[in-house]
Formats: C-alpha cells, structure tokens, sequence
C-alpha cells in the first residue's frame, strides 16, 4: 500500500499529486481509507513535510480527500466528475501531446463501447441511429462544424450507454481538451473518410456485437492518430500544418 516512487522530474507538487491520484483511482486506497501522515509521505518520497500539504490540499480542493481535525486524511467517496476532473488537470500539467491524449481516449473508448454493445436497450438503439443520420446529412453537407458537433454527441452518447460514470466524465474532459485541435484541424475530407467507422460502430451496437463495435472504434482512432502524428511530426519540423 505504501510503496511510492522517489520525486526526480518535474514540479514536485506535481509528481507527488500524480502518485497519491493514482492509489485512488485504481483503487488502492478504496473510500474511508486512512491514507499516510503528511510525515510518512514526505519521507516515503525524499521530499518535505511542506510540499506534501500542498499536493493533499489539492486534493482535498478537488473533493478526493478529507481532511479530519485530531485524525488525519482519509479517501472520500467518487462520483465520475470528482474523479474525471483532476484525471484531465494532472493530463494537463504533464503537456501531453495530441496523440498521447488519443490514445489515452482510445483505451477510455474501447471499454465504452464494448460494454455499450453487449447492454444497449432498443430505445438506446434507436437515439443512437437518430445521431448517426444527422452526423451522415453533415458529412454529405461536408458541414464541418455540424459534424464535429454531432461526432461528439456520438461518442458521448455511447459512453452513456455503457453507464460506467467515471468513464463518461472523463470522456466529455477529454474531448472538451481535445476541441482546439480539431476545430483547427478538420477538413471536409477528413469527415467523409471518418464516416463510415462511425456507421459501423452503430451497426456493431445494434447487433450486439462487442467485438466488432470495437474493431471499428479501434480503426477510427488508429486512422486518426496516424495522421495527428504525422502532424505532429510536421510542427516538430516547422512545416505548415494542413
């Protein structure tokens, strides 16, 4: 339970922040757990008694901890957006890239819609076909806007059919993170091509069919992270992103 990594990179506060999110978001530390004095925590980390007060008192500001006056800290209870929220901030601070924040998307997603396949209801069904006919009127329109727009309520409509909350905050985070990269890098070729993956993960869901609703996410952000990367790649280079 106590095991942590020496603090090397980076702001301190930062890296402690990580390791503590991470004993509570796998589970490590479940609710009503007494984590470690401020104390054991400095020491288990080489670092001082001070900044480890101000990790946990970001914590404490983020609603993940409790502070109790003469007993200590001890794990609060989450709900999806408690969790999702510092997820997305600690994403922030370690200046990800694009493509690292996609496929941190598509690990997300291959669950979302994998469980969405298997427990979809005819009237969860039946919204989700409603979606994909306007997100194909849009990308006929080749209407980049409407579609971005119509994309996103895709996704995020899975990610509620599945009904795993965490999972659905950090979804509508991390796509709300991701949204200045793709309104600057859309194309109406690049949403005809983008299509027809979504037209299958509609199908898959209707069938009940998991692996196949994942195989079509799965080439969707394949397809879509070969061609950040190579932009990214570009930008590194100082050509002209298209």
């Amino acid at each position: 339970m106590d095991n942590f990594k020496t603090i090397k990179k980076r702001s301190i506060v930062e890296e402690i922040i990580e390791q503590l999110l991470e004993k509570i978001t796998t589970g490590e530390w479940v609710a009503g757990v007494q984590i470690p004095s401020e104390n054991d925590l400095a020491k288990m980390m080489g670092v001082s008694r001070l900044t480890v007060r101000t990790a946990l008192q970001r914590l404490i500001a983020w609603d993940l901890l409790e502070a109790r006056v003469g007993e200590g800290t001890f794990v609060k209870s989450l709900t999806g957006d408690v969790v999702a929220s510092p997820l997305i901030k600690i994403i922030s601070m370690n200046n990800k890239s694009v493509a690292e924040l996609l496929q941190f998307r598509r690990g997300i997603e291959f669950v979302t819609i994998e469980v969405a396949a298997e427990i979809a209801t005819n009237e969860e069904i039946a919204h989700l076909g409603e979606i994909v006919e306007r997100l194909r009127d849009a990308a006929d329109r080749k209407d980049i806007k409407s579609y971005r727009k119509i994309d996103t309520e895709f996704h995020s409509y899975i990610a509620r059919i599945s009904k795993i909350s965490v999972l659905e905050s950090v979804m509508r985070m991390l796509r709300s993170a991701l949204s200045d990269f793709f309104e600057t890098n859309s194309s109406a070729e690049s949403i005809e091509g983008n299509f027809p993956y979504h037209w299958g993960m509609y199908e898959a869901i209707k069938e009940h069919d998991p692996g196949k609703a994942v195989f079509y996410m799965d080439s969707n952000l394949r397809d879509l992270i070969k061609k950040v990367e190579v932009e990214e790649e570009r930008r590194r280079g100082g050509g002209e992103i298209i």
